[in-house]
This record gives structure tokens, sequence and C-alpha cells, in this order.
């Protein structure tokens, strides 16, 4: 799954920068867990390694999902599905 920053505030003073998410940016959920004891949902992101942190994910509500993807593979197969009717409309015609 796909998700965008939308919250890159309160950072804990031990995760250093280059750990950090960045508001704007799109990464990949690869895990999520609920965080205990809080019970947060938490998002484990294949672009930030965060060993020897202390920290196994972040919290879940500070992204929102993004949808680029599976919007441009709908796209995709609408735009083929028109494609295929009017060659359907077109062979018809020739017969």
């Amino acid at each position: 799954m796909r998700v965008k920053c939308i919250n890159d505030s309160n950072k804990p003073s031990d995760i250093p920068n280059s750990k950090w998410v960045e508001k704007g940016i799109v990464y990949t959920v690869i895990d999520e867990y609920k965080s205990l004891p809080q019970e947060i949902d938490t998002y484990v992101l294949s672009e930030i390694d965060l060993e020897g942190t202390g920290y196994g994910g972040f919290a879940a509500d500070r992204f929102d999902i993004d949808l680029t993807d599976e919007l441009e593979e709908i796209n995709l197969e609408i735009m083929e599905e028109i494609d295929l009717e009017t060659m359907n409309r077109s062979l018809k015609d020739e017969l």
C-alpha cells in the first residue's frame, strides 16, 4: 500500500532526521500493526529503516492512503474497454 505523509511534526529527539518522514512524500507500507501499550495503528515503511532507533514504525495517522497508482490502473482498464468496444463496433459495421 502506498501512503502520503500528511504530518511530520513532533519528531522524537532520539530519531535522526535521516530516519524521519517528510510531509508530502509518498511511502510504501510493508507492514502494519498495533503498537502497544497505546494500541496505535503503526506503519512500517520500506523506504525508512528504523533499526537501532528503538522504534518499529510510524503512527498511521501521520499518513493518507495514496490512490494515484490504483486510479491510474483503473483508468487504463477503462481505456482498454473503450478501445475494445470501439473495435467491436467497427467489426460489426464491416460485416
